[in-house]
């Protein structure tokens, strides 16, 4: 049996990029960051914590994939 997690899209890509990131540094090694925005942005869409990501979600805060 697989079970799959019901995760979100930010454009075409699933979750985010860390290429998206301006900074260099965290284009190579800012992965840790981007799976614990991630995982805020889960916790409040699909768990119903809000305090998890305190800030309203919008379309208009993600970039085109």
């Amino acid at each position: 049996m697989k079970k799959e997690l019901d995760f979100f899209y930010i454009g075409d890509s699933y979750g985010g990029n860390q290429d998206w990131c301006l900074d260099h540094m965290m284009q190579l090694g800012g992965c840790g960051a981007i799976t614990a925005c991630d995982c805020s942005i889960y916790f409040k869409l699909r768990m119903g914590e809000e305090k998890a990501y305190p800030g309203k979600l919008t379309e208009a805060m993600f970039p085109e994939g």
